[in-house]
């Protein structure tokens, strides 16, 4: 849905059910409230009314800008890289992907930081991926264009089996506007669920396999699952994604810790309107 979907359906609002839920909302309220203007009252109701004809879920989610689409079999992205140095020429080409999404933000955020207030039993972020007090380094290449401005990754897994594992990143809004994307490259999205948390846009995907250049698709010794949360107030995208089962990925991003922090992330530090957040290791 997007914002002329939402006020077509806003045209549709009849105005007797306006009138019903707004003698809902009167009743039992305290009469000491400060009466708010009319029209404000009158949005309010009107928004309420097209929640209960859309569904909360698909209304919060399509206001807070996060859209997630198959990718059409035939469609590329233009994509560039640099070495860490950045005195190399850039590597550059066309990928293909299976599912993608997009973001609408601002062009600037702040950075943020995070640490995980919830981890499985047995698992632990290596000790070279903190930067102490539990907080997930950030890489900074000095302001760079090609580099992700104050990136965090974090690899966790079982160190007696390679494939039992999660990784995060944080990401930015601003890299993806005016029509970037996140990729995954051949990750065949099974399932989708949107959700929000409070402030947050949420959306949960499985896949139990994955598709090659000639679209032949082979299935995963292990599911992956996927937990994306977008701040688009605040402007950051964080994805932690493996093959620990989705209720234990829940739990991790709703006790991740995040924090903003001094600096500025802006879209002309990205080269790349692009990036990819398969479920891999390495």
């Amino acid at each position: 849905m997007n914002r002329y979907d939402l006020m077509d359906a806003l045209n549709r609002v009849d105005e007797a059910q306006l009138e019903a839920t707004g003698r809902f909302f009167e009743c039992g309220k305290e009469q000491t409230m400060t009466r708010k203007p009319i029209r404000t009252v009158r949005l309010v109701l009107i928004a309420a009314a097209v929640m209960l004809m859309l569904g909360a879920t698909a209304y919060a989610s399509g206001l807070l800008g996060l859209k997630g689409r198959v990718v059409e079999p035939e469609e590329t992205f233009p994509v560039s890289f640099r070495s860490m140095e950045g005195d190399e020429e850039p590597i550059e080409g066309n990928w293909t992907g299976t599912y993608a999404l997009e973001f609408e933000s601002p062009e600037t955020c702040p950075p943020v930081r995070y640490r995980f207030g919830w981890l499985p039993e047995g698992m632990a972020v290596p000790d070279y991926a903190l930067a102490g007090d539990g907080w997930v380094k950030r890489w900074d290449y000095e302001g760079k264009p090609g580099f992700v401005p104050w990136g965090a990754h974090a690899e966790v897994g079982d160190p007696e089996d390679r494939d039992h594992f999660f990784v995060s990143d944080m990401y930015y809004a601003p890299q993806f506007v005016n029509g970037g994307a996140l990729i995954l490259l051949d990750t065949v999205v099974d399932s989708v669920e949107q959700e929000t948390w409070g402030e947050l846009s949420v959306l949960k995907l499985s896949s139990s396999k994955w598709e090659n250049f000639q679209h032949e698709q082979t299935a995963f010794d292990l599911p992956r699952h996927f937990v994306v949360l977008f701040h688009p107030e605040q402007g950051w995208i964080f994805v932690v994604r493996g093959t620990f089962p989705m209720e234990e990925l829940v739990k991790i991003a709703e006790n991740l810790e995040v924090e903003q922090t001094e600096g500025l992330v802006e879209h002309g530090q990205f080269e790349n309107p692009y990036d990819f957040f398969d479920a891999a290791r390495g």
